[in-house]
């Protein structure tokens, strides 16, 4: 019969299960999983498939359940996976005699209840059970190597004796710290992340929602390519089917997953590149997924391609090398962006889910300065009076290679006529079977002249999978805030809305039909009119509205009625949300919604910022014409006619309209920034809408191209003012330069001529984006959030402002809490206990990972150290801000957080917003005996050595972390505590003792050794300190 593991298990209990047949069982259900995970994935010692040289044996079984755990361990399985996959296994009738494997059936009994999540009062049992079943048999080397993965995570009596320096009082004969032996759970159960669908790749979701393992013949050098060419073609007929079953499959995507799709197939269609580059990389995924030999020019290309996917340190010169091969960082990053959507090996596996998150990221960065610059360029080619070369503007061929993979494997290709949009390069086996569920089988498609014609609503489908509707775009963020739940609900619905046309709120539960609006984002508080009454706007009867300097309120209904995108309804906050409340029912509407922000916002179809004090986009234009031609020339390798770049260098002195260019105030630059890209309320609405449009007075997009093609969002801009992240071209490609044919067709004769891209408005630009944080935009985590709304301005209740963007909000809509108008008003520096404890619930480690602002060590350290003067109240420097103006750094690891260490759950901020530690993990600490050459060399912010007296945190590369703690101001112990681990690195804080039991934060650090979490691990030790 066939069951799975949670069935096998009750069987067992029954004793319907014999030995031989419960030992069977355990090697069928690794097997199944295994052939889950793919054949074609690379292995590692301890993660080979179970040998079944005899099957009803019990060495098989043991390394089957070895393979489980290790599955376990490198997190390889999500529970849905492991619980549901079935698996074949005989039970009989009557009652069997009990199996006498006992640690076998308490082990796997063990594993089964960590991913059902079951509570207990004692996790460590269950991986005693399971540590005991697996070391049942060890004589078999592949099992030994299992073992080594799974030693590496259980707690062993520590190196550490009651003679060590570390564990003698500091004072009155009172330890500090004593060693802790407890198992680290964090690589076992902490396995949530699999729950999140938008760590799977695209590959995964379609096998997944087919009910298939598409079981390939890989009879090439490079296997995996053909199982993923048919992936990638059923998820192209996704997009043009209208069936159920496809429709339905496009709505399981979440928005990273789609957006990604989008990206890829804008690519597949050369869309906003030279059609020939796309068409040389999808030439290379055809050869690798057809049977026989590559040439040797594929082969370098689609191996070095996958090393840089697998190893950044390598990164930057494979980079090189695709971008010199096929044309393009544009180019080269989707090519990696494909790979890691559709390779199998990256269908499972944390590491691969941390690189596939890293490269969406990139590659919607670089499409969005590839989208924005090609449009650019061709405008800027028009101006001059120069058309584009065929193929320019519309860069899809007219007769596209339609390859198909005959029966016997080989490739062949064939033509026919398409119209744009198109899909081409599609290729099946024809005779490829999908071996899965039979419960719904995926159809095998072969595209070839007779049917690669699309009908015109499967190009319109196609044209909404890339381009979105009419208004909407892709933009350089993949995602927002993804630790949102995006319901889509009508409980997501703002309470009032704006009828356009009518002209008053109205109740949006009461609308029938699909709701579709506008969230406008602007600001106004410090522009309020003291002692001014508010006043009464036609449309709004239930409240009044505070008048403001900005804008006339009373004209609002006919300033709303111009908004873009003609929807029917509008949010904007003075209209939608009560002012000043004093009826109960509006007091709880007024409050509910203020903690609705994120659901408002998100629910949005369109959000526009509305900068009520610019008149045009001017300059801002002028720099974004500057910087896309910087990102041809520099990135692509492209050389630009003299005319082009003479056009685009032109009006150097324009300022930005973001900066009052009129304002004396000169030496204070963030006074002459526009008050929305300064208020805390509005970045919290860009951090949940980071493809906020941004409009005028008048509500002119800012956009580019002809007739503003293209409309560049707040995202967009940020990825073009950093250029994207783009690695440059190999030198070879740069040596040559062109001059202007008759057709606008670029010719390489001479030195090129290379754009001057410092201008007045280029250099706001970038001075706008580091004053307001605005740089770190894309790839923001919750902690990175808090970090930077630090430096925003908010008159009152900060933790309102804030808290919808990172998610806390329960101490908030506690029914228990304080009501609206209840709470104490927080100076602009500090924010409720109870918020930032749950802050500090919800964002774990990340919470303490921000690196200290420059000057702020020098006076809190120098009193408790040199006068003896000990800061006794909390200073805060655990928390993800200052106390001050003072900005601080976001943390390391930049987006990608690996497993917190487990003993930072513990922690708890106390009222004087210090943290108490009763648990650490210590990866080192002053005077401890290390391991001979253990090498752990970190980047570090902290002070420098050479100067420790200076007390300045700066950033030092290259530092080995033992001498470092046992060097710095060596009068009191140091700390090197762990925050994160797993996912290739390990990054923590570095801790300084002022007196017995207090310490203060003084850096941060990442060990940039690759994969030295391997070697060396953060112990956990049971410790009574009081963080300040």
């Amino acid at each position: 019969m066939a069951g799975n593991v949670a069935t096998f298990m009750e069987d067992v209990k029954r004793g319907r299960i014999s030995t031989s047949n419960f030992l069977e069982g355990i090697s069928n259900f690794a097997q199944e999983l295994d052939l889950f995970l793919g054949a074609s994935r690379e292995r590692t010692p301890g993660n080979q498939p179970p040998n079944h040289g005899g099957r009803d044996g019990l060495q098989p079984a043991v390394n089957s359940f070895v393979a489980l755990t290790v599955m376990t361990c490198a997190k390889q399985l999500p529970p849905h996976i492991f619980l549901n996959t079935p698996f074949s296994y005989e039970k009989t009738q009557a009652e069997c005699e009990p199996i006498p494997q006992l640690a076998l059936v308490n082990g796997l009994e063990s594993l089964l209840q960590i991913y059902l999540r079951l509570p207990t009062s004692k996790p460590l049992q269950r991986w005693a059970n399971i540590a005991a079943a697996a070391n049942f048999s060890v004589g078999d080397q592949q099992v030994t190597g299992g073992l080594t993965v799974i030693r590496e995570h259980v707690g062993q009596p520590g190196d550490l004796t009651t003679a060590d320096p570390i564990l003698q009082a500091t004072t009155s004969g009172e330890a500090i710290l004593e060693a802790s032996q407890r198992v680290d759970l964090a690589d076992f159960e902490n396995i949530e992340g699999h729950e999140d669908s938008d760590s799977y790749s695209l590959g995964l979701m379609v096998e997944q929602f087919h009910g298939v393992r598409r079981d390939c013949v890989e009879d090439d050098s490079l296997p995996g390519y053909r199982r993923a060419f048919e992936n990638w073609n059923t998820l192209l007929r996704s997009f043009v089917s209208d069936s159920i079953n496809h429709q339905k499959f496009r709505s399981t995507l979440s928005t990273p997953q789609l957006n990604s799709a989008r990206l890829l197939i804008e690519w597949w269609n050369g869309e906003i590149d030279d059609q020939s580059t796309s068409e040389k990389a999808f030439q290379a995924f055809e050869r690798a997924a057809g049977a026989g030999i590559l040439d040797d020019d594929t082969f370098q290309i689609l191996k070095i391609s996958e090393s840089a996917i697998a190893d950044e340190e390598r990164r930057y010169y494979q980079q090189r090398f695709i971008s010199g091969a096929l044309g393009t960082p544009y180019c080269t990053f989707m090519f990696l962006l494909y790979q890691v959507e559709f390779l199998p090996y990256h269908y499972s596996g944390q590491l691969s889910r941390k690189v596939l998150s890293g490269q969406r990221m990139r590659a919607a960065k670089i499409a969005a300065c590839q989208r924005i610059a090609t449009t650019c360029y061709k405008s800027l080619l028009k101006e001059c009076g120069l058309e584009p070369r065929p193929g320019d503007a519309n860069p899809r061929p007219s007769n596209p290679k339609v390859y198909r993979v005959n029966g016997n494997g080989a490739t062949v290709a064939g033509s026919g006529q398409v119209t744009a949009p198109l899909i081409r390069g599609v290729m099946v086996k024809e005779d490829s079977q999908c071996v899965g569920s039979t419960a719904t089988t995926a159809q095998n498609i072969t595209l070839g002249a007779e049917n690669i014609n699309l009908s015109a609503d499967e190009r319109e489908r196609l044209a909404i999978a890339i381009h979105g509707d009419p208004g909407s775009k892709i933009g350089a963020a993949i995602s927002s805030c993804h630790w949102l739940e995006d319901t889509g609900a009508q409980d997501d619905l703002p309470y009032y809305l704006w009828d356009v046309k009518q002209r008053r709120t109205v109740v949006a539960r009461k609308i029938t039909g699909e709701v579709q609006y506008t969230a406008i984002s602007h600001t106004w508080g410090r522009w309020r009119i003291p002692n001014s009454p508010p006043v009464r706007v036609d449309g709004v009867n239930r409240w009044m509205i505070p008048e403001n300097s900005k804008f006339r309120v009373k004209e609002l209904p006919e300033i709303l009625a111009s908004v873009p995108f003609a929807l029917p309804y509008v949010w904007f906050d003075l209209l939608c949300i009560p002012q000043k409340p004093t009826d109960q029912d509006l007091i709880k509407i007024a409050k509910r919604e203020i903690g609705r922000q994120a659901r408002i916002f998100r629910r949005a179809k369109f959000a526009l910022a509305w900068l009520n004090d610019i008149d045009s986009w001017e300059g801002l234009q002028a720099a974004i014409r500057r910087l896309s031609i910087r990102y041809l020339q520099e990135g692509n390798g492209s050389e630009v006619p003299k005319p082009v770049l003479d056009l685009a260098m032109q009006n150097a002195d324009l300022p930005l309209e973001i900066f009052d260019s009129t304002s004396v105030q000169t030496a204070n630059p963030e006074k002459l920034m526009n008050g929305w890209f300064s208020s805390l309320w509005t970045f919290q609405e860009l951090c949940l809408r980071p493809d906020m449009r941004l409009c005028t007075k008048d509500w002119n997009i800012l956009a580019v191209g002809e007739n503003g093609k293209t409309i560049v969002g707040m995202d967009d801009l940020i990825a073009l003012a950093e250029g994207g992240n783009f690695t440059q071209v190999s030198q070879s490609r740069a040596e040559e330069s062109p001059e202007l044919g008759a057709s606008g067709k670029l010719q390489s004769t001479h030195t090129p001529m290379r754009i001057e891209v410092r201008s007045k408005a280029t250099e706001q630009l970038w001075e706008l984006l580091d004053l307001s944080g605005l740089e770190f935009l894309l790839n923001a985590s919750r902690a990175t959030i808090l970090t930077l709304g630090n430096q925003r301005y908010c008159e009152e209740d900060r933790a309102k402002a804030i808290m919808s963007a990172i998610d806390v909000v329960d101490w908030y809509n506690n029914p228990k809490g304080p009501d609206i108008e209840e709470i104490p008003p927080e100076s602009p520096d500090q924010y409720p206990l109870a918020f930032l404890r749950e802050a500090a619930k919800k964002i774990g480690a990340d919470f303490y990972a921000s690196s200290l602002a420059e000057g702020e060590l020098l006076e809190m350290l120098v009193l408790s150290l040199n006068s003896g003067e000990v800061q006794r109240g909390g200073v805060g420097s655990m928390a993800p801000f200052t106390s001050s103006l003072l900005s601080r750094a976001p943390s390391f690891s930049e987006g990608y957080t690996g497993t917190d260490h487990p003993a930072v759950s513990t922690w708890e901020m106390l009222p004087d917003k210090s943290v108490e530690i009763r648990e650490a993990g210590i990866l080192s600490y002053s005077g401890q005996n290390h391991p001979e050459n253990r090498n752990l060399t970190c980047d570090i912010v902290a002070p420098d050595l050479s100067e420790p007296a200076s007390l300045l945190v700066q950033v030092h590369k290259n530092v080995d972390l033992d001498t470092w703690v046992d060097s710095f101001i060596p009068t009191t112990k140091n700390f090197a505590v762990c925050l994160h681990h797993n996912l290739g690195f390990l990054d923590g804080i570095l801790l300084k003792e002022l007196s017995s039991g207090e310490l203060i934060k003084v850096g941060t650090y990442m060990i940039t050794k690759r994969n030295a979490y391997k070697d060396v691990i953060a112990k956990t030790y049971k410790v009574r300190w009081r963080v300040l």
